[in-house]
C-alpha cells in the first residue's frame, strides 16, 4: 500500500460525510484530495505520502466513523417542525378556548371544525406559510374568531415560519397578496 493512498473495508452510505470529515482533520486534512468507494472498499487518496501520525489519526476517523444519514437528518427537521407546529395550534385553541369563540351552538361549532382541523395539519406538516395562507384567506373573513384570536394566531404562526427560514417580506407577501 502506498502511504498517498489508504485503503479500508466499511459500508459507509454517507460518503459526503466522511469526506468533509477528512478534510478537517488536524494533520492530514491539508493533504486529502479524493476519495473512491466501491462497495465496502474506500481509497482515500492523498496529495502526498503520509507520516505515521498522520496515518493514525485517518484510520482512527474512518474506524469510528459514525455517520448520520441525510435521510435521518430531514427526518429530525421534520419531526422538530411538526412539534413546532403542533405546539403553535395547541396555544391557538387554548387562546380560543380561554377567550370564547363568535358562534354559538354545537351546529355552529361543526361548520367550523373542518377549517380548524386543516389549520392543525398544516401546522403539524410543517406547512407555516400555507396556514398563515389559510387563516388569513378562510378563518379571518368568516367572522368566527375575533381579531385578537387572529392576529395571535398569525403572530404565531409567522414567528414559527421565521424560525425555519422565512422572512417578513415573504410572510407579509403571504398575507396581503390578493392571489399567490
Amino acid at each position: 500500500m502506498s502511504l498517498n493512498i489508504l485503503e479500508f473495508t466499511k459500508e459507509i452510505i454517507n460518503i459526503q460525510k466522511l469526506h468533509d470529515d477528512l478534510r478537517e482533520l488536524e494533520l492530514s486534512g491539508e493533504h486529502f484530495d479524493f476519495i473512491n468507494v466501491k462497495g465496502a472498499e474506500i481509497k482515500l487518496h492523498y496529495t502526498q505520502n503520509l507520516n505515521q501520525s498522520q496515518i493514525d489519526e485517518v484510520s482512527a476517523l474512518v474506524n469510528s466513523f459514525v455517520e448520520v444519514s441525510v435521510i435521518e437528518e430531514l427526518n429530525y427537521l421534520l419531526r422538530k417542525q411538526q412539534d413546532d407546529g403542533f405546539e403553535v395550534y395547541t396555544k391557538v385553541i387554548s387562546r380560543i378556548n380561554s377567550d370564547g369563540t363568535l358562534y354559538t351552538g354545537l351546529d355552529q361549532g361543526l361548520t367550523v371544525y373542518p377549517n380548524f382541523l386543516m389549520i392543525r395539519n398544516l401546522l403539524k406538516d410543517g406547512f407555516f406559510d400555507f396556514a398563515l395562507r389559510y387563516v388569513v384567506k378562510t378563518i379571518a373573513p368568516s367572522g368566527m374568531l375575533t381579531e385578537g384570536q387572529i392576529t395571535y394566531g398569525k403572530q404565531l404562526i409567522r414567528e414559527v415560519a421565521k424560525k425555519y427560514g422565512a422572512t417578513d417580506a415573504y410572510l407579509d407577501q403571504v398575507e396581503n397578496e390578493e392571489t399567490i
